[in-house]
């Protein structure tokens, strides 16, 4: 819906004289808590890319190439790309349309994308999630970062709006549930997926409402939200099944309600894992709208602090300043 809102926005600024969007007056910008300095008035884009998309994924910039992914929205549904372009001039290095389908072998189209990217250590492969809310069937996909060639592909029944963490040889990903109008489950809940960088293994699944945070891992644990029906905030422990079996211990680490779905990603400080959530969505607030952020201790889960009222959902990651 956000996306498709977007689409119509354009589409009204190309009828506009210069076909450039309206500028918000100051009067609506105060309205939404804007307490900035002076509207802007003009933008002189360097460049842009890709024409005729919507870019909801956020970009990984590395060297000389920025990486994200589109949407784009037509009879057919939903379609995307994952593109690697040059920070300086916005040439298209790579861009990936489509990928083979894991049931078939056909040649499919990649879903439209709000998925960011992730990079892994050493900077060669690229992992990102395919899928909107809807979609079924989706897939955490691997690509190599100079080339764009498709490496591997792992497949979930649901979709993949989380943006994945790496980190140790592992990629980390929710897979959030597919909902009918009243915001409950057509069946599978949602999962939080592991899988191996090497071949795209998938090492563990883990089930939990509504995954559709971006995780972030530190050590042996991995912090991620739980989204509608869930809720809460988690921790979940990064080795493999064998290996807690052996160990005596859980996947869940622990599990800390909040009262509020959390889809914000997750800001670590020293000790604390600190996210935002709320009841609404991009683009519709809750019945009753609220927000609210807390930090949690990372080793047990015990809420800091938290700041509620905050009018509505919040749904960006929160940010650390130094001081």
């Amino acid at each position: 819906a956000v996306a498709q809102a977007m689409l119509l926005a354009q589409a009204q600024a190309s009828e506009a004289p210069g076909g450039t969007l309206p500028v918000r007056q100051s009067a609506d910008l105060a309205a939404r808590r804007y307490d900035g300095g002076p509207v802007p008035q003009q933008w002189a884009a360097r460049w842009s890319y890709p024409p005729g998309a919507i870019v909801m994924s956020s970009p990984v910039v590395r060297g000389e190439l920025a990486y994200s992914g589109s949407c784009t929205f037509g009879t057919e549904g939903g379609r995307g790309s994952v593109f690697a372009v040059e920070v300086e001039t916005g040439a298209l290095r790579w861009e990936a349309v489509s990928v083979p389908d894991l049931r078939t072998g056909e040649s499919t189209p990649i879903r439209a994308l709000i998925s960011s990217p992730a990079l892994s250590e050493d900077g060669r492969w690229l992992v990102v999630g395919q899928g909107l809310h809807t979609d079924r069937n989706c897939t955490l996909m691997c690509f190599n970062a100079v080339t764009g060639e498709l490496r591997w592909q792992a497949p979930t029944p649901l979709h993949i709006e989380s943006s994945p963490a790496v980190a140790g040889g592992l990629a980390v990903v929710g897979c959030g549930a597919i909902e009918d109008e009243n915001n409950q489950p057509l069946g599978n809940p949602g999962e939080v997926m592991a899988v191996r960088l090497e071949d795209g293994q998938v090492l563990w699944r883990y089930s939990l409402p509504d995954p559709e945070s971006s995780p972030t891992i530190k050590g042996d644990l991995v912090f991620i939200g739980s989204g509608q029906n869930g809720n809460a905030v988690v921790a979940l422990r990064l080795a493999p099944d064998d290996e807690l079996q052996r160990q005596g211990l859980a996947r869940l680490a622990w599990r800390t309600p909040i009262g509020y779905p959390m889809a914000a990603g997750m800001c670590l400080s020293e000790d604390l894992v600190i996210t935002a959530g709320g009841p609404g969505t991009y683009d519709v607030s809750g019945p009753e709208p609220a927000g609210v952020v807390v930090a949690l201790e990372q080793a047990t889960g015990k809420i800091r602090w938290r700041q509620d009222d905050l009018g509505d959902t919040v749904l960006g990651t929160p940010a650390l300043v130094a001081t």
